[in-house]
């Protein structure tokens, strides 16, 4: 059965104010917009007015979705109208040198105009020693994106020089170790912080440079209560909660896990024509793992292992890599459901 939108998501994209406010009566807005991130759509398609009436009525315009607030979204767009009016509602900047960074998703959209405002705002916030590192970490990363010229030319980038040597055989163990600890150490951490709970899956992501690596991880507990939340179709979107990794929480790197790896890609100027290389990596350090029961001197339940590769593989890379890391059952019910949550 094709997922059918909520009426009031359909509202928003379609800057129906009149009718979200209908279909918000006798409601708490801060709790509609947490079920159905409402905030972030007005965003995403550039209704004001609805932004302004979420704000109005109490929505936190730092709520982080996912892993970032709504100004990332409004930096895509086409113009910098939503950015303004963001900004002049009092909305923090994420200064990372990661994709939470605004200046991340302008730049990924080529938008150069406001790609240069959030460097600008950011400026203002950085120390010199960390905007110096910030422009350093966008100059790597346009080079991998390629075609956003505007930016490169304003960043002083010139695309001709060589991008880095790719890694060799060498290069590829000593990452693959360093990813290795890095997951390790990050799931004995997960292990502490979530007592409580039960973690069954752990999903890893590097970007297209490998300047950073992030885990997600979801618990069974996290999963019943985003079923118990869906009012429109549970049962449908089962499979979606269960492996989405935009659903799950992230963990908090403050211990610079893959600093080895990142560092020793930096040190080496190792570059990859096609992220899938970096996505294999893990891979190869995920399978090391699982050979070794790692997960399971951790916890008492089986863990699902996956990788977090979406924007460099199709579903059949998918499903093939997550076949190599877990059980036969667990790789049949995510191969007949990819098309829920790819």
């Amino acid at each position: 059965m094709e997922f059918k939108k909520p009426e009031i998501e359909v509202a928003v994209e379609n800057g129906d104010l009149e009718l979200v406010k209908k279909l918000a009566v006798g409601q708490d807005i801060v709790e509609l917009d947490r079920m159905h991130r409402l905030l972030e759509w007005a965003v995403i398609y550039g209704q004001k007015d609805i932004a302004q009436y979420l704000l109005d009525g109490g929505v936190d315009i730092n709520t982080v979705y996912i892993d970032t607030n709504v100004l990332e979204a409004a930096a895509g767009r086409e113009d910098d109208e939503m950015i303004r009016f963001l900004l002049e509602r009092g909305i923090e900047i994420m200064c990372t040198a990661d994709d939470r960074n605004p200046a991340s998703r302008a730049l990924a959209n080529n938008r150069l105009e406001n790609f240069k405002l959030m460097l600008e705002k950011e400026k203002e916030i950085l120390s010199p020693e960390e905007y110096d590192r910030l422009i350093e970490y966008y100059k790597d990363c346009v080079m991998s994106y390629g075609y956003a010229t505007g930016i490169m030319e304003f960043l002083g980038v010139n695309p001709n020089t060589e991008k880095g040597k790719a890694p060799t055989k060498e290069d590829r163990k000593n990452l693959v170790s360093y990813l290795k600890t890095g997951i390790q150490s990050a799931a004995r951490d997960a292990a502490k912080t979530y007592a409580d709970e039960e973690i069954y899956i752990f999903s890893i992501q590097a970007d297209d440079v490998m300047s950073y690596v992030t885990v997600y991880v979801n618990t069974e507990e996290s999963f019943k209560a985003a079923m118990e939340e869906d009012d429109e179709n549970p049962e449908e979107d089962k499979f979606y909660y269960r492996y989405c990794e935009d659903e799950w929480d992230i963990v908090e790197d403050n211990k610079g896990y893959f600093k080895q790896a990142v560092d020793y890609v930096k040190k080496e100027n190792l570059y990859v024509d096609d992220a899938l290389e970096w996505d294999y990596m893990i891979l190869d350090a995920l399978r090391q793992i699982r050979k070794e029961g790692y997960m399971e001197t951790l916890f008492k339940n089986p863990v699902i292992l996956t990788i977090y590769m979406h924007d460099h593989c199709d579903g059949e890379e998918l499903i093939e890599a997550f076949g190599q890391i877990n059980n036969e059952s667990v790789s049949k019910e995510y191969a007949e459901h990819i098309e829920d949550f790819f």
